[in-house]
């Protein structure tokens, strides 16, 4: 099962208002909003404008939850029909940005044998000791917890709450994920925004672990860029 990354206003996300990258290919990339649909956010087909209000109707929640814990602005771009853009990894190369930025931050070497294909990532010794260590708390936090949504908020920590369709899911701030992502090439690589959008294809088919982060940070990287210019919050769908 493919990992997809969306990355625009929520209201556009759960009006179902966007196509992935496979769907893009035979949908276009604006499937339109007209009539009413099923959606996460209720057990009856509604409208993308009555979405949207469901959408603006959380977001004060979210608002009153993040500023109960830190006084900052919450605010973003909600708009039906506002840019959006998508990508999409494999569940590998998504947990091996994670094992990679592990590694970094403990101090320890990487592998450099060659993955096998039954490699699952959540049994590797350094992310049992993520897991296993109630007190730790990993300085890629926004990287490594692999937040399901990412807002556009500037707050410190990570943390878990109700999204609109009222899961209770692992959020962060989208502005550290993109501070900790430079740190992180800045700490490894030091490439150019260039090498790093050329990783996507480069290490396409990769099966270093190094490599393997290296094109999921590619991907992370460009819809990180994209959220910071657009001002629009982070979502993984799976």
């Amino acid at each position: 099962m493919a990992l997809d990354i969306y990355c625009g206003s929520l209201g556009r996300y759960y009006a179902h208002n966007w196509c992935n990258i496979e769907e893009q290919k035979t949908k276009g990339k604006e499937p339109g909003i007209e009539g009413e649909r099923m959606t996460e956010l209720c057990n009856l087909p509604i409208s993308a404008e009555e979405t949207g209000e469901v959408v603006l109707q959380w977001k004060e929640y979210i608002t009153g939850q993040i500023q109960a814990h830190h006084n900052c602005p919450v605010d973003w771009a909600e708009d039906l029909n506002g840019d959006y853009a998508t990508d999409r990894l494999s569940w590998e190369n998504f947990g091996a940005l994670i094992i990679w930025a592990l590694h970094v931050e403990m101090g320890r070497k990487a592998p450099l044998h060659r993955l096998g294909e039954d490699w699952d990532w959540t049994k590797e010794p350094v992310y049992r000791k993520y897991v296993d260590e109630k007190d730790y708390k990993p300085h890629y936090s926004a990287i490594i917890t692999g937040p399901q949504l990412s807002l556009p908020v500037d707050v410190p920590f990570t943390f878990t709450a109700q999204c609109p369709s009222g899961k209770v899911i692992p959020m962060a701030s989208s502005l550290r994920q993109h501070e900790q992502l430079l740190e992180l090439n800045e700490a490894c690589w030091k490439a150019t925004p260039e090498e790093i959008l050329s990783w996507k294809e480069t290490y396409k088919d990769a099966s270093i672990l190094e490599e393997r982060a290296k094109q999921a940070y590619s991907v992370y990287y460009a819809l990180s860029n994209f959220c910071m210019e657009h001002n629009v919050p982070m979502m993984l769908v799976f």
